[in-house]
């Protein structure tokens, strides 16, 4: 029995690292702050050299909205992309409260 919303995935892809993170950042845009934020792609996070953090945009507030961390690593049998989605630390710590 899970207590709290947590989930790793794994996928594997034939696509080039760099392939996987120019296609990645194509949905990302970075994180804005303030009331006048329009976004026009789907997620707003941050890409590092082989990790992302990234959050769906939506237009109203949802604290338990998941977090999704991920990480690109090279194989043999091509790219691995492990991906967590977790809550916000605040809203879990919340949540054991």
């Amino acid at each position: 029995m899970k207590y709290l919303p947590f989930e790793r995935i794994t996928y594997k892809t034939n696509l080039s690292e760099e392939e996987v993170l120019t296609r990645l950042s194509g949905f990302v845009e970075p994180k804005k702050f303030g009331l006048g934020r329009n976004y026009i792609k789907e997620y707003e996070g941050s890409i590092h050299n082989n990790s992302f953090e990234i959050s769906r945009v939506i237009q109203y507030r949802n604290s338990f909205l998941p977090q999704i961390n991920g990480r690109i690593q090279n194989g043999n049998d091509g790219v691995k992309i492990q991906v967590t989605l977790s809550l916000h630390a605040f809203v879990s710590f919340f949540l054991i409260i």
